[in-house]
């Protein structure tokens, strides 16, 4: 036979034993691939929301683990998807088992009635894997430039890895520094560069984190960006979700916006990405746009100035012109382009709509 490791020795006699014990005992060979279930998530490295999966499909309830003092707090339906939770109730009906960390930090599945046979197995298993996950999480150094700034940018990594990441890459967490988000194909890469492409749910999107030191001035932003704002340096995961509003809302006249320049336009993203069906003003603007091909800039335009007059100068035609077209889009909008509401509506209107068809990657 040939030379074998022990690891894969050992696999062999596992696999043989759930063999042996599936004819002679149902449920010991079912706690066997319950224990060989998770060994095999803590050797391939999975993270929490694998563990909280397999105990929800081992068990056909949802799973969940709760851990204030690391920040986390995670459950999975019954079928394996990740749900809101607002963590373990005191006089909760549910078999649970404590993390072994404090009072507070417990895992549980979501059993009504009578546990099953497996159910504080699986309890246990998961536990356990969940120690050997947070524990393994809160040594490990990032491999690489990258890797590192994806951990900073990460807001739900938990404080210390942040930490380790930060002084990886010679960063204190006190340092202020910004992220800069550009679509992914519009800057440089650098082997120096703290920067890294993020998944977005408005596609791929590459990060820069500039830091305000002398070592590391700040430099002017891309032709195309979206600016956060100087935070320090454990807070980067909010200057990351600011600036890529920004660059979501960035145009052909405004390339470039800094995130502290956007007020309640950064609540408006929010506003957008949880409205479950088209935005009617959104739809209306489409039309209108692609109607007329300078029914976009005009707007723009009509929506920056007091008057027609100031519109017609920066789009470089007569003010007759734009005369004509304000009264052709107000036929079709419904209501003044001429004053201040329509002005303020029209240009939320066109914010909406990059907010909505922005993508990028």
């Amino acid at each position: 036979m040939p030379h074998l490791p022990i690891a894969r020795y050992l696999e062999i006699f596992m696999e043989e034993l759930v063999g042996r014990l599936t004819t002679l005992d149902p449920d010991a060979s079912a706690s066997l691939k319950v224990i060989v279930y998770f060994d095999s998530l803590v050797d391939g490295h999975a993270g929490i929301e694998a563990f909280l999966r397999g105990a929800a499909i081992l068990t056909g309830s949802a799973a969940g683990v709760v851990y204030p003092g690391r920040r986390i707090k995670m459950r999975v339906d019954e079928t394996g998807n990740r749900t809101a939770t607002s963590g373990l109730a005191a006089d909760h009906p549910w078999p649970a088992q404590s993390l072994g960390y404090a009072d507070d930090a417990w895992v549980w599945i979501e059993r009504m009635g009578t546990p099953h046979a497996n159910d504080a197995m699986v309890l246990e298993r998961l536990a356990w894997g969940l120690r050997m996950t947070i524990e393994r999480s809160e040594s490990a150094i990032p491999v690489d430039r990258g890797a590192g700034v994806e951990i900073l940018l990460d807001a739900s990594a938990l404080p210390g890895e942040r930490h380790r990441a930060g002084v990886r890459l010679h960063l204190a967490d006190t340092d202020t520094a910004r992220v800069v988000a550009v679509p992914p194909d519009d800057a440089p890469s650098s082997a120096r560069s703290l920067s890294t492409v993020m998944p977005t749910p408005v596609g791929p999107v590459k990060a820069i984190v500039e830091v305000a030191s002398a070592r590391r001035p700040a430099v002017p932003p891309p032709p195309r960006a979206g600016v956060g704002p100087w935070v320090q340096v454990r807070e980067l995961p909010e200057s990351w979700r600011a600036a890529v509003v920004a660059l979501r809302l960035t145009g052909a006249s405004t390339p470039v916006l800094m995130a502290d320049e956007l007020g309640p336009l950064l609540v408006l993203a929010a506003g957008v990405d949880a409205q479950p069906g088209p935005i009617p003003e959104v739809e209306l603007l489409d039309s209108v746009t692609s109607t007329w091909p300078w029914a976009a800039s005009t707007l723009e335009a009509l929506s920056a100035h007091d008057s027609v007059r100031a519109a017609a100068q920066e789009l470089n035609v007569h003010h007759s012109t734009v005369q004509a077209r304000c009264e052709q889009l107000e036929d079709v909008v419904g209501f003044s382009l001429r004053n201040q509401a329509g002005r303020t509506r029209i240009a939320l209107g066109l914010r909406l709509q990059r907010l909505v068809h922005n993508r990028f990657g």
